[in-house]
């Protein structure tokens, strides 16, 4: 182009070299700005007939250098991605980031839908949105209904790849028409390649059965492995329930309700079970274990448990396979019922909430029968309610938790302890007189742990030091970490274990935290162990 030449001697200097500089650029860019300047003025002056013409040929220019102009941007944005940290990192690590960006968000209110849309990471740059819509782990999960738009996208991206699937009953209920037609050919078309299912049903009137037989019918769910279902309704029949899920690797089942209502499952193996509901007792319980001889792992949560004093005898429950149980919470009566029908494993882990707020005069020697008894470790902690967790050294005995029990019940029904630890914060220890007949009832007791407060110590000290007969004859190891305590009054109780012949040989203690020098005590213990203080004293003296 005529006048244009300023600059251009610059960028042709370097055409056998690198990039122009920055200087290099702006002089061939004035010049290129001065050159148009000076065509467009020359048409202008222009009087004659050619005119029109040359408007129509530098018009032509423009637009054509325009474009290339544009690309030039767009190569310098697409090599401004190249060089940003975010296109840098490799395909799988994007992928792990996309993961964690959630489609769906929570919905305004806990009864609505959850909005759908797009996370914007997906679009971060090119590389990231070539990413996400080849990466069919990211459009596999469904929530029906929802926008049919996104509905085929999420169908068509994720390929063949398992489906995360959750329907909204009552949403779903309201449908109409064609679209409702659409949603069952996509169930009927899904649900095979569905290996997670949730299930929400919210409505007053207990039809959870009749739409599950409607749109799901005798479907193979053949990719199933887990479902969830929760049955909001305020149906409370303990019939079973008519629906029958045909899921031959169906893992695990979660369900809220009135566990009678559970879903036939048909399926090779139920491994998983949790049942969770309200006003529910063992009665309502028991059925449903039945249909479940394979479990290892179930979960039964009852919150606000109903007191029946009429129990029914059942044909005994027999779980072969089990390797945990959680029971929470029901009153020791049900509790006692509830186990008395189940044939577990000894290896079992049992973790069990017995509720405090109905009277119950069960006797609790009859809880766990004599399997109680073989447990030699009893631990006491008070970080999330007074918690007491049993186990043993025998590696065939699995662990017991219990909660809403007093260790007062507990001592006189675990006769052969060897350990015992204490680690209460914010409880009291039970009184004087009732700690003596807890002491009592452990002989055997070798190893004492106690993480307690300063006067709450010096009372657990004065009654290991009655003597009828003395307590605890063989322990050998009083660990007090934690624990901030006197020296003397310390001496006073070591002096007076080996004065009855019950000397200890092991003393445990956290450095700084004990109100004298401990040279006192070298010579009433043999070992003395001083372990390094983390911060302050974990139990402050009152």
């Amino acid at each position: 182009m005529e006048g244009a030449g300023d600059g251009s001697d610059d960028m042709q200097s370097t055409t056998n070299n690198a990039l122009p500089s920055l200087g290099e650029l702006s002089r061939f860019m004035d010049g290129l700005d001065k050159g148009l300047r000076d065509k467009m003025q020359k048409i202008e002056d222009n009087a004659g007939a050619s005119r029109g013409s040359e408007f129509i040929a530098f018009q032509r220019t423009m637009s054509e250098m325009s474009e290339r102009l544009i690309q030039s941007e767009q190569l310098l944005k697409t090599l401004r991605n190249f060089c940003s940290p975010a296109w840098r990192l490799g395909d799988s690590m994007i992928l792990e980031i996309l993961k964690h960006c959630e489609i769906f968000e929570e919905a305004e209110h806990p009864w609505g839908m959850k909005k759908v849309k797009i996370p914007p990471a997906y679009n971060l740059c090119a590389k990231w949105r070539k990413v996400a819509v080849n990466s069919p782990s990211l459009w596999a999960q469904v929530e029906l209904p929802m926008s049919s738009r996104l509905l085929d996208l999420c169908l068509q991206r994720s390929q063949g790849h398992p489906l995360k699937m959750t329907m909204f009953c009552q949403s779903f209920l309201d449908l109409k028409g064609k679209r409702l037609q659409r949603y069952r050919d996509v169930l009927r078309d899904a649900l095979p390649r569905t290996n997670h299912l949730t299930v929400d049903w919210d409505e007053e009137e207990d039809a959870l059965d009749d739409f599950l037989h409607k749109y799901i019918g005798q479907t193979e769910l053949s990719s199933l492995r887990t479902i969830k279902i929760s049955n909001n309704s305020e149906d409370r029949r303990l019939d079973p329930a008519r629906a029958t899920l045909n899921a031959p690797l169906l893992h695990s089942l979660e369900f809220y309700g009135m566990p009678p209502r559970v879903p036939f499952v048909v399926c090779d193996k139920l491994v998983e079970l949790k049942l969770t509901g309200m006003h529910l007792d063992a009665e309502s319980i028991m059925p449903a274990l039945t249909r479940f001889p394979d479990l290892e792992y179930c979960e039964l949560i009852i919150d606000d448990p109903l007191f029946v004093s009429h129990k029914v005898r059942h044909r005994r429950i027999a779980l072969p396979k089990l390797r945990s149980l959680r029971v929470t919470y029901l009153p020791m009566s049900d509790i006692i019922h509830l186990f008395s029908h189940l044939d577990i494993p000894n290896s079992a882990y049992l973790e069990v909430g017995i509720t405090s707020e109905l009277v119950d005069p069960v006797s609790f020697k009859n809880f766990l029968g004599s399997r109680m008894t073989l447990h030699d470790k009893l631990s006491v902690s008070d970080k999330r309610g007074v918690v007491c967790t049993l186990t043993s050294t025998s590696k065939s005995l699995g662990k017991v938790e219990l909660s809403g029990v007093s260790v007062l019940d507990l001592s006189s029904h675990l006769p052969n302890l060897l350990v015992v630890d204490l680690d209460m914060q914010f409880e009291s220890l039970p009184s004087h007189a009732e700690l003596i007949r807890i002491l009592q009832c452990w002989p055997r007791l070798t190893h004492l742990g106690v993480h307690i407060r300063t006067k709450q110590f010096k009372v657990l000290l004065t009654a290991l030091q009655d003597t009828s007969p003395l307590l605890c004859p063989r322990l050998q190891t009083l660990d007090c970490t934690g624990t901030k305590f006197s020296v003397s009054r310390m001496s006073r109780f070591l002096e007076f274990r080996a004065g009855h012949g019950a000397a200890l040989q092991k003393l445990q203690l956290t450095k700084g935290f004990v109100t004298e020098g401990i040279d006192e005590l070298i010579s009433l213990v043999p070992v003395i162990t001083e372990i390094e203080a983390a911060g302050k004293p974990e139990y402050a003296e009152e």
